[in-house]
């Protein structure tokens, strides 16, 4: 309903990676409150009707929820997943230039392996439990960009926390293997409270950088408009002057002409 009503269905085939992470969450949370583990493991089959309308509900609220901060993402051209990986990449020379040299001294272009960090938001790169940690605080961040600009930082981290790994690989072959297998599968939360906590550190320099260019641009901008009042003023003074000498060399040459024209007489 929600593919058809808002958005271009045909870009959306990797939203299903979002419908089943929102449907294990609300199915954890049923079970904590209402179903026991056993209806859990086994599946809907033993879910009353009730239980099932509710969980589909709660399922639809965040699905909604989470695309309608990145539609952009899914329509033509996908411009919002574009943005963020040049952001990505941005952050990442700041940050890490090293790291953005040896990728692309050995031909990797971020778009390479960062389009499937955006496009399934690390759904297919880590195991569930640590989505689950991630996304968490992406909601507590929805007003300011969670699944949007707040990714972005945590992908950063991300790259940087396996950084190592990424130098330790010389060629792009290794390098892209790595970064499309990412060594998760053994992390624990402990691990996403770290990548998370950096992110936090990420996006407040990135927030410092663009106050200090905006105050540089506010600077540069004023500096620019005085000097365009000065030249204004000076342009506007010799114009004066070329008026008046236009006039007194216009009287001059009247007065010129009138006695020539007394002498001829």
């Amino acid at each position: 309903v929600f593919i058809q009503d808002r958005v271009n269905q045909d870009h959306l085939e990797d939203s299903y990676d979002f419908d089943e992470e929102n449907l294990t969450l609300d199915l954890e949370e049923a079970d904590s409150e209402e179903l026991n583990q056993q209806h859990l493991e086994m599946g809907l089959d033993l879910m009353s009707d009730e239980d099932f309308h509710a969980i589909e509900a709660d399922t639809y609220w965040c699905f909604t929820n989470i695309l309608s901060t990145i539609q952009d993402h899914y329509t033509p051209d996908q411009p919002g997943i574009q943005e963020m990986v040049h952001k990505l990449e941005l952050i990442m020379e700041k940050v890490n230039p090293k790291l953005c040299h040896h990728l692309k001294s050995n031909g990797v272009v971020f778009l390479h392996f960062a389009f499937r960090w955006m496009n399934c938001l690390l759904v297919r790169e880590m195991p569930l439990h640590l989505i689950i940690r991630i996304w968490d605080t992406y909601l507590s961040e929805i007003d300011t960009g969670g699944f949007h600009d707040f990714h972005v930082n945590v992908c950063a981290a991300l790259l940087n926390k396996i950084s190592e790994k990424i130098f330790a690989a010389r060629d792009f072959e290794g390098i892209m293997c790595l970064l499309q297998n990412l060594p998760t599968q053994d992390w624990v939360v402990d691990d996403i409270e770290m990548l998370l906590s950096q992110a936090y550190v990420y996006r407040n320099i990135v927030h410092v950088d663009m106050e200090a260019k905006r105050l540089s641009f506010r600077t540069s901008f004023s500096e620019s408009l005085e000097s365009k009042n000065k030249n204004e003023a000076k342009l506007s003074s010799m114009i004066r002057k070329s008026s008046y000498f236009s006039s007194v060399f216009v009287g001059d040459s009247n007065m010129w002409t009138n006695d020539v024209g007394y002498l001829c007489s």
